[in-house]
């Protein structure tokens, strides 16, 4: 069963934000002069600390929000009130609540109803439910009310909905937020697989430790300005503003700093294992008097 992009591989939407600032009532600024790009098919990072500006920048990309000044586009076509059934056509939002999303009394007319407002045919909307039903796991739910509906079953039916729409950019608000290990690691194994078929992800993240297995680049956000932007090496460098941001290294990194004192950081798991085998075998490491040196350190403590 394809998606509704068929067998075609995703063409993934670029985005392009310039000098971005946006007010809320009040005067309190969420945003202040953010310019950035996203390629086709990147998958980026937005993160910061809370009250960043992250889900304020991704309601704007989206429309749902309109900036103060400054402007966005989606492959070229302004983000604005007269371009939003446009809009929405290409890129796809996820909340943070899914309760915010799901509207419809069960989980297939949820799933039904963008496609069903692209004037779809009957059989094409059926096609597209019963794809992204079965991509995002909910298969067996169809005839579920939503009401009935755990909190990961409602994510993954908002979720389905926003895939059935054949969306080029997909925008999601902190994803991951409240499913268990699972469920997080299947979430995040289906946006890898969409990516690598082209789809463009922009995704709004705490999780600094799952970031790195998946994003290309990251957005780093501080009191709604860009504090950092590029790819996750230099963003992650020692050195750079994650402390500012109230963000952390990844625990992998941090660890890697137990068996070095070299500027060179992993990300990953299998990005450290690489590192410590060369380090091993340049003469670079000694296993045996780091473990005994922390486990002395343990037994003091």
């Amino acid at each position: 069963m394809t998606g509704p992009w068929g067998w075609q591989r995703i063409s993934g939407a670029q985005l392009r934000l310039e000098m971005v600032s946006y007010d809320y009532p009040g005067g309190v600024r969420a945003l202040d002069g953010v310019d950035v790009q996203v390629g086709p098919g990147d998958f980026v990072a937005v993160m910061g600390a809370n009250g960043g500006g992250k889900s304020t920048l991704l309601k704007l990309i989206v429309g749902l929000l309109h900036p103060g000044a400054g402007s966005i586009s989606v492959d070229g076509v302004a983000v604005s009130p007269d371009s939003f059934s446009q809009i929405a056509s290409m890129a796809g939002y996820l909340f943070q609540d899914p309760n915010d999303q799901l509207f419809c009394p069960t989980v297939a007319a949820d799933i039904a109803y963008g496609p069903e407002n692209l004037g779809l045919s009957d059989a094409e909307v059926q096609v597209r439910v019963a794809w992204a039903a079965e991509t995002c796991g909910v298969a067996d739910l169809l005839e579920r009310p939503i009401h009935a509906l755990s909190y990961g079953q409602k994510k993954r039916v908002a979720l389905a909905g926003v895939l059935a729409m054949g969306p080029r950019v997909l925008v999601l608000d902190e994803p991951t937020a409240s499913l268990d290990p699972m469920a997080e690691a299947g979430l995040m194994r289906l946006l890898k697989t969409l990516n690598e078929q082209g789809l463009t992800i922009i995704m709004a993240t705490h999780d600094v430790d799952l970031i790195p297995t998946y994003a290309h680049r990251v957005l780093l956000l501080r009191k709604g300005s860009v504090a950092a932007e590029g790819p996750l090496g230099d963003v992650f460098a020692p050195g750079t503003h994650l402390e500012n941001c109230d963000l952390r290294m990844p625990r992998i990194a941090y660890l890697f700093d137990i068996f070095s004192d070299e500027a060179t950081r992993p990300l990953t798991i299998g990005q450290a294992r690489k590192e410590l085998v060369r380090m091993v075998e340049h003469g670079q490491l000694e296993l045996v008097p780091i473990l005994l040196r922390d486990a002395s350190r343990g037994i003091a403590g």
